[in-house]
């Protein structure tokens, strides 16, 4: 399994959204000053050629975001250096991650997505080409929650369009590591599926 690398900061409130920086510049991790932001946006303006991850959050505890996807991606495009993207979740202490274990893999992904996410939801356009894709999932996966959906909703885009990175989640109170992939197949039908698939 593909391990995500654990966030060594922790926000202290949860009225806003919040973004922090990792670089690793001379060999020497720094996180940078924490940019806050509005209940569910957050801009952040710093700068550099060595920028590691990103960490924030959102204050309504959902996982990672299509726009987070398509921002791991252009990091991965852009910094050869760029490992992960974290997502902070205050309802249990855990860090969802977009692990970039192949960064060679963001340009295309990149390709693929950037016109593909709508600028007000920061969800993937309705009748777009991702929004194609994640309606054949849709009768596999109604019995899941919204959280188990959003995750592997971004797991088929990561599948269909590029690959290279893994959508995990960590708590450092229990240990646990869950990493989601799908499975691109075929039914009966001949019609496409996305078997979901978990690795603790």
């Amino acid at each position: 399994c593909i391990h995500c690398r654990k966030a060594t900061t922790k926000p202290q409130s949860v009225k806003g959204a919040f973004v922090r920086m990792l670089t690793d510049e001379d060999h020497t991790r720094v996180l940078t000053e924490v940019f806050h932001g509005t209940e569910d946006n957050v801009i952040q303006t710093y700068s550099s050629n060595y920028v590691a991850a990103q960490v924030h959050n959102h204050p309504n505890g959902s996982p990672p975001s299509a726009q987070d996807l398509l921002f791991t991606a252009e990091m991965m495009r852009e910094e050869n250096n760029y490992q992960a993207t974290f997502v902070y979740n205050h309802e249990d202490k855990s860090y969802y991650s977009l692990y970039a274990y192949e960064p060679e893999a963001g340009g295309n992904l990149y390709q693929a997505l950037k016109n593909e996410i709508d600028p007000v939801t920061h969800d993937f356009k309705s009748g777009g080409e991702c929004d194609k894709i994640l309606k054949t999932m849709e009768s596999t996966y109604k019995n899941f929650s919204s959280e188990i959906m959003q995750i592997y909703r971004l797991c088929a885009v990561i599948e269909e369009f590029g690959k290279g990175i893994a959508v995990t989640k960590y708590n450092p109170e229990t240990k646990k590591n869950e990493v989601y992939r799908v499975e691109k197949g075929k039914d009966k039908k001949g019609n496409v599926v996305y078997a979901p698939l978990i690795c603790k």
